[in-house]
């Protein structure tokens, strides 16, 4: 191996002002820092805050008392008592493993550095990759306040899409709904790139996280259930998966560094990416009609119809009806019929009023009977298609469904439900 040993800093501490610098220790490479050997390197000695600075005291004794607290974290180095400058050089020197009180801190001021390796040292290396890895599975705690998961994305998509589509399926879920659509702009890239289509577990995992997608999506994500009726339901319309078509253009991506050196300098964690979600924006909207519809039957499932009257109650209903409207009819006789001018009015102001109702409901309820639900806002965007107050058009639809079909259609108010039953009903005929 190549090794060297160092106590001082660099460079001399004649100069009066020493520009920050910070040198690579690849995992190769074995040092002694402050008399603790250290083999397998990963990590930078120099003068940056995520780096050691070899001319820093250390505590001598090894049972001396450490801070445990999370205010450790957003520290350099260089802030570090001498106790924990200790713990962590000891750390790195045990291969990164897992002592039960290391300081909490200490995994971020580590991670900080495999940050600034990727984005301005340019590693792409499998070594890499390896100790973002190994750091997710032995500190869950401590990472889940860190973007590993984001820069595995990063890292993968600039090595090879192979990597990137062998490992987005694991990163998606461990990471649940922490990535944002840029990861999902990624992992498209890179299936557009070997040619893989979109299946059933990758859709899933753009659906839930597209902008479009269901706002309670979050209280569904988890359940298994309605990951099954999602994957069944893919398979029904996309029987061999989403073959995506290559992008047109380019998008920005951005990716939010924990690295103090790199949030003063956004721009070298800021690339373009080719667009393939939006090249295949009809298919993706698909998904997320979908996933919103699954949303939809879980959190508000299909009212069960009433059971059926009984006939003959209904037939005697009917003749007592027949007979008090005889009666009222008798009663009413010998008062003035309306004039002939009186009974067209009349007539042309029903008949008006049943077009309005038909002229608004038919084609607003073409398009309501689409999904299970609608957000305000896109109901109110209906209604002013037509020249029409939202809720003036919600009591027209359902007069005009109940008149027709003998139930309202829509119920609740933000958002508002679609009754399924009835919509399946409307569906079978047409208007």
């Amino acid at each position: 191996m190549n090794g060297y040993k160092t106590n001082t800093p660099r460079p001399s501490d004649k100069t009066k002002y020493r520009k920050p610098w910070a040198d690579w220790i690849g995992p190769d490479k074995e040092i002694e820092i402050q008399g603790i050997q250290i083999t397998g390197g990963m990590f930078y000695v120099g003068t940056e805050p995520f780096a050691i600075d070899t001319s820093l005291p250390i505590a001598v004794r090894s049972d001396a008392i450490r801070d445990n607290s999370q205010s450790l974290i957003g520290l350099s180095y260089h802030s570090l008592s001498e106790q924990n400058r200790a713990a962590y050089l000891k750390w790195l020197a045990n291969a990164r493993k897992s002592p039960s009180d290391l300081p909490f801190g200490l995994v971020h001021l580590y991670f900080h550095g495999l940050e600034y390796r990727l984005f301005v040292g340019d590693d792409r290396s499998d070594y890499l990759a390896f100790a973002i890895t190994e750091l997710s599975q032995l500190y869950r705690f401590e990472m889940r306040r860190l973007p590993w998961a984001k820069l595995l994305h990063c890292l993968t998509w600039f090595s090879a899409p192979e990597e990137h589509c062998d490992c987005m399926g694991a990163l998606f879920e461990a990471d649940s709904l922490g990535q944002d659509i840029g990861e999902v702009r990624l992992a498209l890239d890179s299936l557009a790139k070997l040619d893989i289509p979109v299946g059933g577990e990758m859709g899933f995992e753009i659906a839930v996280r597209h902008p479009n997608g269901h706002h309670l999506t979050r209280r569904c994500y988890r359940n298994e259930s309605a990951k099954q009726k999602f994957l069944a339901r893919f398979t029904e319309q996309f029987p061999r998966g989403i073959c995506l078509l290559p992008a047109r253009n380019n998008i920005e991506y951005q990716y939010d560094p924990k690295c103090h050196y790199l949030q003063e300098r956004k721009s070298k964690c800021r690339w373009n990416v080719p667009d393939v979600m939006d090249a295949n924006s009809v298919s993706l909207e698909k998904l997320v009609e979908i996933w919103n519809g699954v949303v939809g039957d879980c959190l508000f499932p299909q009212r069960q119809l009433p059971q059926l009257f009984d006939q003959g109650k209904v037939a005697e209903l009917r003749k007592e009806t027949e007979a008090i409207q005889a009666a009222l009819a008798h009663r009413t006789q010998d008062r003035q019929e309306p004039s002939a001018r009186e009974k067209s009015h009349l007539n042309h102001s029903n008949l008006s009023n049943r077009a309005l109702d038909t002229r608004i409901c038919f084609p607003v309820v073409h398009e309501l009977v689409r999904q299970p639900h609608w957000r305000f806002e896109q109901f109110e965007a209906l209604a002013k298609k037509q020249a029409v107050m939202p809720w003036a058009l919600y009591q027209y639809i359902n007069r005009w469904t109940y008149s027709s079909f003998g139930d309202s259609l829509l119920e609740g108010r933000d958002p508002i439900i679609i009754n399924q039953q009835l919509s399946l009903q409307m569906r079978s005929i047409t208007i």
